[in-house]
């Protein structure tokens, strides 16, 4: 199957595309030449999210998430995939990675986030909405920088909403320059290792104290 696939990428389609996706049932058909391997689509298409994405209600989203501002999945684009420091390139993976998002103010890089059956969505998003409601994080968090009592957590930006009132993501503000904590190249300076690991510690602590866990 895979090699019968066409290699292509998903960059620069809208995340609204990933949650109303064109499908059709395949099935394979064995020829009478060696490899002579045929997929035949069905004729009937059907509109289903991709990735696994699982929408939820927006009625159902955790409290926090109630002054948090939603936007339509058709202005979140998917960004090009990129090469790092290290060589390797830079893809969306599995439904999450960098996007850009159009508003009103300008095209601006974020970090999209979707729900999916097996993942912790809604207490992540939970936790996010009450850092904010707690004035641990305020507004762009990126522009103005950390202001005083304020944690080391992305900021949470949206609810990435789609048709029937539906939320299948959320962004935040896109760190650049970041890599993975679980890249190789994350440990490989015990200096800076330690650092973080007091950063983390300190943030932990921080949300601890305003009931947050």
């Amino acid at each position: 199957m895979a090699r019968l696939a066409p290699s292509d990428t998903i960059r620069g389609v809208t995340v609204a595309k990933l949650a109303q996706c064109p499908t059709w049932h395949l099935r394979l058909v064995p020829g009478h030449a060696k490899d002579g391997i045929r997929v035949l689509a069905s004729d009937t298409q059907i509109l289903r999210p991709a990735y696994n994405i699982s929408p939820i209600p927006l009625r159902d989203l955790p409290r926090a998430c109630a002054g948090v501002a939603h936007i339509d999945a058709a202005a979140v684009t998917i960004a090009p995939t990129a090469e790092n420091a290290e060589g390797r390139y830079v893809s969306f993976w599995l439904s999450k990675g960098k996007t850009f998002v159009v508003d009103g103010n300008g095209t601006k890089s974020r970090y999209f986030r979707h729900r999916h059956m097996w993942s912790n969505f809604e207490r992540e998003i939970d936790v996010l909405g009450r850092i904010l409601q707690a004035g641990l994080r305020r507004g762009e968090c990126s522009s103005a920088g950390l202001g005083s009592g304020e944690v080391r957590v992305a900021c949470l930006t949206e609810v990435v909403t789609s048709i029937y009132d539906n939320a299948i993501g959320f962004t935040t503000e896109w760190i650049s320059g970041g890599f993975s904590l679980f890249s190789e190249r994350a440990w490989e300076d015990p200096v800076l290792a330690r650092k973080w690991e007091e950063q983390i510690t300190q943030t932990v602590k921080a949300l601890h104290a305003h009931d947050i866990f």
